[in-house]
């Protein structure tokens, strides 16, 4: 792999760039994105822990590309697809960082089933204030594919894990990547939700009371939206999540829970898998109409 495009400028974008840039240099990999935000971030500039970002955009395709990485939120792969599609070839591996599930379906669609590989970064923390992006750690990325897999992607995974194996970042392969996503979209969105709607704090979610129950009832929700699309949460796994929660900064303030556009691109996706199949998710819908009221005032 020689040429990598990374769709978006989200954080975890941002820190594949970055990484990318360390390990090949700044020649291996283009940033694109809507004119607009090309425009913006070209004219604001973006920092990286207080440096300026060695991203370089690119407005048209620069002939075919070897990687495609989607790092934006689901709901916006159509768009995404649309710019990458200059950039894909038969060759090409397109990886999706998207949150949650479904960004594949919509991927495979636009650019073609075989091409498409699932990763998931993982416990990196990530902050994004005007232009600055702050990452006190980088996490963990983690890819795959289906356990079934169709298409017979497994040389593609191959080669990819050993070029991201390059890089600094901790790259390893997960069997059941959709359960790995799923959980990491429980981890985050639940407490996002609380944390955005109620104003709640972590110690508000640790400790017996409404807001607890509150949390308690949106992470089932969101667990049986899962069990919708084939993606099982159990019970242990989601007692590892609230253990996890339980060792946070009582005074700390969920991270998603700041990003509320996201906060909401999410929620939706929430509903949406769960009205497809029939179930009704009022506590995650109550929560994103609580937040969506705070953001029109």
């Amino acid at each position: 792999m020689e040429k990598t495009v990374i769709v978006g400028t989200e954080p975890k974008g941002l820190l594949l760039v970055e990484a990318l840039v360390r390990a090949f240099g700044p020649d291996a990999v283009r940033v694109t994105d809507s004119p607009e935000e090309m425009d913006r971030w070209e004219r604001e500039g973006l920092r990286w822990n207080g440096e300026a970002s060695p991203l370089v955009f690119a407005r048209e395709a620069e002939g075919p590309a070897d990687l495609v990485i989607f790092s934006g939120p689901a709901e916006w792969t159509e768009e995404a697809a649309a710019l990458a599609a200059p950039w894909v070839e038969r060759e090409t591996v397109v990886l999706t960082l998207a949150e949650g599930v479904g960004s594949e379906e919509l991927l495979t669609l636009r650019l073609g089933p075989d091409k498409i590989l699932s990763g998931v970064l993982q416990d990196a923390d990530l902050e994004r204030e005007g232009s600055e992006v702050t990452c006190r750690a980088p996490g963990s990325l983690w890819l795959g594919v289906p356990p079934e897999d169709y298409f017979d992607r497994e040389e593609k995974l191959a080669v990819l894990l050993d070029y991201l194996g390059k890089t600094d970042l901790a790259v390893a392969r997960e069997e059941d990547i959709f359960h790995r996503r799923w959980l990491d979209f429980l981890k985050h969105v639940g407490p996002g939700l609380v944390g955005a709607a109620c104003g709640a704090s972590y110690g508000a979610m640790q400790t017996p009371g409404q807001t607890r129950e509150t949390l308690l009832a949106a992470m089932n929700e969101i667990r049986k939206a899962g069990a919708c699309q084939g993606i099982l949460v159990t019970q242990k796994e989601m007692q590892g999540i609230l253990e996890e929660m339980a060792g946070m900064d009582p005074a700390g303030i969920p991270a998603m829970a700041g990003r509320t556009r996201e906060l909401l691109q999410n929620g939706r996706l929430v509903l949406g898998a769960a009205a497809h199949s029939g179930m009704t998710t009022p506590v995650t819908e109550e929560l994103c109409q609580t937040i969506e009221k705070k953001e029109t005032k």
